[in-house]
């Protein structure tokens, strides 16, 4: 126990007393009150819009964000499938911290480009079974994308996404380098 004692006045005392107890979890503990009222903060609120062709077009027209491409290449090639993240990490060559940066941006991208609040694909976490997000594109939607990025679709994104010239692809025939 703490006791502490406050003169507040020439002849007023104020006396507290305080008891510490252990905390099992640090979630139990709260340093803040929580308020449900957030005061006057302004957030825009996007309503959910299905995806057209026409959409999807522009959104394809501007797209320089390697994983948001991954994902939809991938699910593009197997529509109404569930791809894990893991897999549109490595076609992006990207880590999991920069694509969840990367995710956070294309989210921006979404809402102020195309006012609302869903991406062209599902998603959802375990869908396959392992603790990652999955996602999956319509058949429709796939359909769209796979005409748009025509031979694109098939070239991996690490070229795209790392160095503007990257080396060529070395073939092991068993002979020396030649040069």
């Amino acid at each position: 126990m703490s006791y502490h004692a406050y003169r507040t006045a020439p002849d007023q005392v104020v006396l507290t007393v305080s008891q510490l107890y252990p905390v099992r979890e640090l979630a139990e503990f709260v340093t803040a009150p929580v308020s449900k009222d957030k005061g006057n903060v302004a957030t825009a609120s996007y309503p959910e819009v299905p995806w057209t062709a026409t959409d999807v077009a522009a959104l394809a027209e501007g797209a320089n964000n390697a994983i948001a491409l991954a994902i939809m290449d991938l699910c593009a090639l197997t529509p109404g499938t569930w791809v894990p993240s893991s897999e549109a990490f490595q076609r992006a060559g990207v880590g999991a911290s920069s694509a969840r940066g990367q995710l956070g941006g294309f989210g921006l991208t979404v809402r102020a480009r195309f006012k609302r609040a869903n991406p062209p694909y599902d998603s959802q976490w375990a869908a396959g079974g392992t603790n990652q997000s999955y996602y999956r594109l319509s058949p429709g939607l796939a359909q769209v994308w796979r005409e748009i990025r025509g031979d694109e679709i098939d070239v991996p994104l690490i070229a795209v996404a790392g160095d503007a010239n990257p080396p060529p692809l070395a073939l092991d025939d068993g002979a020396p380098p030649s040069g």
